[in-house]
C-alpha cells in the first residue's frame, strides 16, 4: 500500500541490531506511532496505546534519518506498507518503507521543507 501526500507523526529509533544491514541505499529503524486509548468504549485521557514498526528509510528520506538522532519525530511524507512472506518458516514480515519525510511533527497546512 503506497501513500503519498501524507501527514503521518510518529517517533523515529535508531536499530542498533539493524546496524549491520545498513547500505549506501538504506538505512534500517524503527517508527512508533502513539494512539488514544480507549476502554468500554470511551477515550481514556492522558493514556495513549502504541504501536511499533520495523522500518527501512530509502532516498531523501534517508539523507534525512542519517543525522537523527534516537527518538526523534519525524513527519511521514511517502511511504509503502509492505509484508513479505516466507512460505518455509510460515512467517511473514512487515515493515514500512519510507521515501520522503520532514524532520518534526507538522500538521497539514504548515509550511517546512521537505526533506
Amino acid at each position: 500500500m503506497f501513500v503519498s501526500n501524507a501527514n503521518v507523526i510518529m517517533m523515529y529509533f535508531k536499530d542498533d541490531k539493524a546496524f549491520e544491514k545498513n547500505t549506501d541505499k538504506v538505512i534500517y529503524g524503527r517508527l512508533s506511532e502513539s494512539q488514544d486509548k480507549f476502554e468500554n468504549g470511551q477515550k481514556v485521557e492522558g493514556q495513549y496505546t502504541y504501536e511499533s514498526w520495523n522500518a527501512r528509510f530509502v532516498g531523501d528520506a534517508k539523507k534525512a534519518v542519517e543525522s537523527l538522532d534516537d527518538k526523534s519525530l519525524v513527519t511521514l511524507k511517502s511511504f509503502d506498507v509492505r509484508q513479505p512472506y516466507d512460505k518455509e518458516k510460515n512467517r511473514s514480515y512487515p515493515y514500512v518503507l519510507v521515501s520522503k519525510l520532514e524532520v518534526g511533527a507538522h500538521k497539514k497546512g504548515e509550511e517546512s521543507p521537505l526533506v
